[in-house]
């Protein structure tokens, strides 16, 4: 009987050591993951504006926010270096006081409470798109232009229908006002 109580003194050991050993190692993982802050950030050129999105850290504490600073032909260098254009804990913003051909460069970081700043990215330059360039850019893809084609040829027949049609309705009626 002594036998057996030894034993699973050992498991109970065992059991406790790799509770231990595997929660401080969750522990680890947990506090690498939350240190990581923004980890990327991507850029996109719409019609007057430029969407800006980020992958943050979903582990932000209330005593921090994610800043978005701006900069018009080249890329800031930390959070003040620029114009701030967004405070807040979200994930994207959309700049719309952009001006059409104009270049800008973003980034994206977070400030402490205390006022120190960490996890700074920076986007590329991005250019604000007007109307008519946004348009010209839809047709440098070859499938586009295609899908355009392709469109083209299905109105042009649409149109060749209807004119057939009233050519062939004119034609009728020239016959029955001959024949009166």
């Amino acid at each position: 009987m002594d036998y057996g109580k030894g034993k699973n003194k050992r498991l109970i050991g065992v059991g406790f050591f790799l509770l231990i050993f595997f929660s401080g190692e969750v522990f680890l993982a947990r506090a690498e993951e939350v240190k990581q802050g923004i980890r990327s950030i991507q850029t996109a050129s719409g019609w007057d504006e430029v969407k800006i999105g980020w992958e943050k850290n979903e582990y932000l504490s209330e005593t921090q926010s994610i800043i978005l600073v701006r900069q018009k032909d080249r890329c800031p260098k930390d959070l003040t270096d620029g114009e701030e254009v967004y405070r807040g804990n979200g994930f994207q913003f959309e700049d719309k006081n952009v001006l059409r051909g104009e270049k800008y460069c973003y980034g994206v970081g977070i400030l402490e409470l205390s006022g120190g700043s960490s996890s700074f990215r920076v986007s590329r330059l991005t250019e604000s798109v007007s109307f008519a360039k946004r348009i010209a850019r839809m047709f440098e893809s070859k499938l586009n232009l295609l899908m355009l084609f392709e469109v083209s040829v299905l109105l042009f027949l649409i149109f060749l229908g209807k004119w057939k049609r009233r050519r062939s309705e004119r034609a009728k009626a020239k016959l029955v006002l001959r024949k009166l």
